[in-house]
């Protein structure tokens, strides 16, 4: 920095200068913009155009119509690979095995109306105190 500042060079504007030198080297300048000159072409543009048009090495790649019965798989195969569903699927396992069980769905009617009773019992003994 000291060096600079003895050159006479502002260290600031030169550490940030290449963020906002254009790419490529030359650029528009901003009256040209304004009034209406068209931007030249860039190598890059006319690459990007020979790919979108099946023009360039690697474009057959580029899948233009849809492949109906990949998507159809790629599809299952998501729906068949995603953990939330996995344990949905293991939990509604569980509670069927829990309801076709005679004995616990007993146990669980059981509790059940304990609870209610339970329920009303404290909602009676509010009432009783007011």
């Amino acid at each position: 920095d000291e060096l600079r500042k003895i050159q006479g060079k502002d260290p600031g504007k030169e550490k940030l200068a290449w963020m906002y030198a254009p790419v490529g080297g030359a650029q528009m300048d901003g009256d040209e913009y304004l009034m209406g000159k068209p931007k030249e072409a860039e190598k890059e543009d006319d690459e990007l155009k020979k790919v979108v048009t099946g023009q360039s090495v690697g474009s057959n790649f580029m899948g233009k119509e849809k492949d109906e019965g990949r998507e159809y798989r790629d599809n299952m195969n998501k729906i068949r690979e995603d953990p939330l569903l996995m344990i949905k699927q293991k939990e509604k396992a569980a509670r069927e095995r829990i309801i076709d069980n005679p004995l616990k769905m007993a146990d669980f009617k059981k509790e059940l109306e304990e609870k209610r009773m339970r329920k009303e019992n404290k909602k009676m003994m509010k009432a009783e105190k007011k």
